[in-house]
């Protein structure tokens, strides 16, 4: 996808482009890729719009993932956890949008795959467990949502949505668990790095690449020490 259109979906908030975007989207569709058909109904994010959701794959594809606990945070069509689930994973799937639910369940019926799959926002209803890998394509674009549509690309006026995020996941940041998180250049990449050191998580960059024009990050967790001076939120870190 070029950066002309990675910059018309940064204004999805304009009325005309949304219009366009629904549009699009108003019909139940299957997208293919790398063998897995993932069922997409309206307000689920298409993961052929943006190349993030394909860099993230290839990423974890090079990986030994067999018997190995896996989750994806946010996981929309459930691309990622399909391929993690077909390569011998036990796999969790999770997203706030219902209907994101329901279009998961129908593909992993569709592709023959095993998963597990549970609504919730975050970890707010995950069972406290040790996971293995830990995966999250998250929404960046500082907006309010105001709807399912608006989930997938907003993450709150002041980043509410990391600040979440780092919070609740600052206790599952120990071995053997790996988590990676997936940003591009479009994203404030510094101001969430910013507010992962307040949750004293250090965001380290482990792939760089440019992929359709876009240059694309990913980032492991790895939890700052209490003595290192930084400047943390250090209360309430079980809070939502």
């Amino acid at each position: 996808m070029t950066k002309l259109v990675q910059s018309v979906i940064a204004k999805m908030g304009q009325p005309l482009i949304w219009k366009m975007y629904k549009w699009y989207m108003a019909r139940p569709r299957w997208y293919n890729y790398r063998g897995i058909r993932v069922r997409l109904l309206p307000t689920v994010f298409h993961p052929g719009w943006l190349i993030s959701t394909k860099v993230l794959l290839e990423f974890l594809a090079k990986m030994d993932l067999v018997d190995k606990h896996f989750i994806e945070l946010g996981a929309g069509s459930g691309l990622i956890a399909l391929h993690a689930a077909s390569m011998g994973a036990h796999v969790m799937a999770t997203d706030i949008n219902p209907h994101a639910i329901h279009a998961l369940e129908e593909s992993s019926l569709k592709n023959n795959i095993r998963l597990q799959v549970i609504q919730s926002d975050l970890f707010e209803n995950i069972p406290i467990q040790i996971f293995d890998y830990i995966v999250i394509n998250p929404p960046y674009f500082p907006r309010e949502p105001k709807d399912y549509w608006e989930l997938a690309f907003y993450c709150g006026e002041k980043f509410e949505y990391f600040h979440r995020l780092f919070n609740q996941i600052y206790p599952y940041i120990n071995p053997p668990t790996s988590i990676y998180m997936i940003l591009n250049e479009f994203c404030a990449v510094d101001t969430i790095k910013g507010i992962a050191r307040q949750w004293r998580i250090e965001l380290g960059l482990v792939h760089q690449e440019t992929s359709c024009g876009e240059d694309q990050y990913i980032f492991r967790m790895f939890k700052i020490e209490s003595n290192s001076g930084e400047n943390t939120k250090t209360d309430n870190l079980e809070d939502s």
